[in-house]
């Protein structure tokens, strides 16, 4: 297999015999030495290296086909279901500490309890698959043309944009975990639940404005309906037969709306910084969110210590079971379609009700089912269409569901 440079930088790789000599290789390595040259300036081997690794994992080579053959095709959806499981418990684990300490105290701990799980991370990637991950930072700015591997490096205003869209992602996504736990003081964990899947419609409309994705009949109408789910959850007057809110409720979900609103911009943002090794946004996440808590609870004189006993087996717990539902969710989108993933992860609401009964010894009334039915329903029909959309034009499944896709 030859790689050619032509003057210009320019890269010239046959995919035929990239593609041949992949299947023959079992190590990426043994390429690499084989292309190439000691002698090539350090533009043109980074050129040669992009251009190889975009053929890789393009080509049809048996490595890549083999990640969704023989038992790996049964990953996602198990490992999909667990990081919901790890959620919930994580939510149910601060509802018994958030009577007795400050949101932002809670926070604090657990993000200090992250800190040793991200950096074995970070060290795994370094020491055995010997990647910088903090490079991705950089790199992600660089853009490769499809058809000759050329590299445009990033400049330097590319990259401080992109390292600060990365500091206000992270700080974003702090704040949506102190508004969770906000309204956990006022919410059972099965309403806050409820609450959070039902703001489909903020996140349609910011990757409508921001990412130019297309916005269905479909998809519009119910996530309205998905609101009014919500909105049950508040126990509006007019069907409890009251006189006026529940201030409590009417606090909490506002919170917890909010929260759902600021996760929406949140996930936005970071399909927009994809390319960013997702253990530094966990790790970034950890740090900023550890200084920010700890300086808000140190200010507002809510700062405590933890009792010994269970206090410090549950505040450990809450740390443990978040990075682990934010690993296992990104292994299973690894694994699976994100339209099955976020299917499986409705199940996520029959497991609350079910584990705050045990727990907490909560029994959910009738306008928590009520919303909760809604809103299932509502991301139910979501992500079948966004299933359906992976389809082929031709498959049977999509022209029998062709109103869905409207």
């Amino acid at each position: 297999m030859k790689v050619k440079a032509r003057p210009g930088s320019e890269v010239i790789v046959d995919p035929q015999e990239l593609t041949e000599f992949l299947r023959k290789s079992q190590d990426f390595s043994e390429l690499i030495k084989t292309t190439l040259n000691p002698e090539d300036s350090e533009v043109i081997r980074r050129q040669k290296l992009r251009a190889l690794q975009k053929n890789k994992i393009s080509g049809p080579s048996e490595q890549n086909k083999a990640i969704n053959k023989g038992w790996k095709r049964y990953i996602g959806i198990p490992v999909a279901i667990a990081s919901g499981l790890f959620f919930i418990l994580s939510l149910i684990a601060t509802k018994n500490l958030i009577g007795k300490y400050h949101p932002f105290t809670i926070s604090f701990w657990q993000y200090l309890t992250r800190i040793p799980i991200g950096c074995t991370f970070i060290l795994y990637y370094w020491i055995f698959e010997k990647v910088n991950v903090f490079q991705s930072v950089f790199d992600s700015t660089e853009v490769t043309d499809e058809d000759s591997g050329d590299v445009t490096p990033s400049t330097t205003r590319q990259k401080i944009f992109t390292s600060l869209g990365l500091v206000l992602t992270c700080l974003a996504g702090v704040a949506v975990l102190v508004m969770r736990f906000y309204a956990l003081k006022y919410l059972s964990v099965a309403d806050a639940t409820v609450i959070n899947f039902s703001g489909t419609l903020f996140t349609i409309g910011f990757g409508y404005f921001f990412l130019d994705e297309k916005c269905g009949f479909v998809t519009l109408p119910i996530s309205f309906v998905n609101l009014f789910g919500a909105f049950l959850i508040t126990r509006p007057p007019f069907l409890t037969g009251g006189t006026e809110y529940n201030t409590d409720l009417l606090i909490g979900a506002s919170i917890s709306l909010m929260a759902t609103i600021v996760v929406s911009a949140y996930y936005v943002a970071m399909r927009k910084l994809r390319k960013i090794h997702y253990t530094v946004t966990i790790f970034l996440a950890t740090m900023l969110g550890l200084i920010e808590c700890g300086v808000l609870a140190v200010c507002l004189d809510v700062f405590t210590l933890p009792d010994l006993g269970w206090d410090i087996f549950w505040i450990s717990a809450v740390g443990f079971l978040a990075i682990s539902g934010n690993l296992t969710i990104i292994i299973a989108l690894k694994f699976e379609q994100a339209g099955i993933v976020n299917l499986v992860r409705l199940i996520d609401v029959v497991f609350v009700f079910f584990l705050e009964y045990i727990f907490l010894h909560i029994i959910p009334d009738r306008f928590s089912i009520c919303g909760a039915i809604i809103v299932l329903t509502g991301v139910s029909i979501i992500a079948l269409r966004s299933i359906l959309l992976t389809l082929p034009h031709g498959n049977r499944y999509r022209r029998a569901c062709c109103c869905l896709l409207k």
